[in-house]
């Protein structure tokens, strides 16, 4: 006859993080209380998942258009893990432990973040639940000058938010998280018979109150479907976005006057001229 075991079911601590909103790209600071760990445990790692969701109503603060409903922003916003502590000793059977995140730098304002934690011991045979460190920390994020200028240069080409994800990119530096947001053309844009369905905008901030912003166009036409007909690299977005607007112009005429429709060849100088005006505004 065998023995039967079970584990005591774990409970969580939840922590507020003070009474500010946090700032996308700076540092959050908190400590945890352990109970659940035996005295003179070693962590070899403690891990914070950064997950961002939206409110339980439907938010549209932060794009034109439609606003996005708490699931849909729950399950494509999920940034990566980010190692808060490491090899931190437990003294005795409760034990405070601090760590410090910093968040991403693009968040989207006034979303709300999940930060969940992942531990495991360097003891050999010992293993560690997540929920071992108890806990959630939920936080707002506030949003930075630049979200709301990029914000006003996209409500005054009238494009209508559809979706936001974020996309794992590698890199020299290691892979790196981006936020897509995709527009739809506020009006019907058609060249050498390929109709532009949606755009697609990458903003990384570079300072509170600047932006690296790629765009890209995507167009259909039968039978090739979906492809992408242009693409600006790397305009900048400062304090003004009339500005950053008009080189978007510039940029884009220069791509679609090389680009090439399946099917149908180069575009013609009067069919880019008509297509900025109606795509750009």
């Amino acid at each position: 006859m065998g023995l039967l075991f079970w584990r005591k079911k774990r409970t969580t601590r939840k922590l507020e993080v003070g009474t500010e909103p946090a700032v996308p790209g700076r540092e959050v600071s908190l400590a945890l209380v352990s109970a659940k760990v035996a005295p003179g445990y070693r962590l070899g790692d403690c891990k914070a998942k950064v997950v961002v969701n939206g409110k339980k109503d439907v938010d549209n603060t932060y794009h034109s258009g439609e606003g996005l409903t708490s699931s849909e922003v729950s399950a494509t916003l999920d940034i990566a893990e980010q190692a808060v502590l490491a090899d931190a000793d437990t003294a005795g059977p409760t034990a405070d432990l601090p760590f410090t995140v910093r968040l991403p730098i693009w968040a989207p304002p006034t979303a709300i973040g999940d930060l969940r934690f992942l531990t495991y011991s360097s003891r050999p045979g010992v293993e560690l639940s997540p929920l071992a460190y108890g806990g959630t920390a939920r936080f707002d994020i506030d949003a930075l000058p630049v979200h709301h200028t990029l914000r006003a240069a996209v409500d005054a080409m009238g494009w209508t938010f559809v979706r936001s994800q974020l996309w794992h990119r590698s890199g020299r530096k290691g892979p790196s998280v981006v936020q897509v947001l995709t527009f739809r053309p506020g009006n019907s844009v058609e060249l050498a018979g390929a109709k532009v369905v949606h755009v697609q905008v990458v903003a990384i901030a570079t300072s509170p109150n600047s932006a690296r912003v790629e765009i890209g166009v995507h167009a259909r036409k039968f039978p090739h479907g979906l492809f992408r007909i242009a693409k600006v690299d790397d305009v900048a977005i400062g304090d003004d976005s009339r500005t950053w607007a008009n080189a978007v112009k510039v940029r884009l005429a220069e791509e679609l006057a090389t680009a090439k429709i399946p099917g149908g060849g180069l575009i013609d100088d009067n069919a880019i001229a008509g297509a900025i005006t109606t795509l750009l505004g």
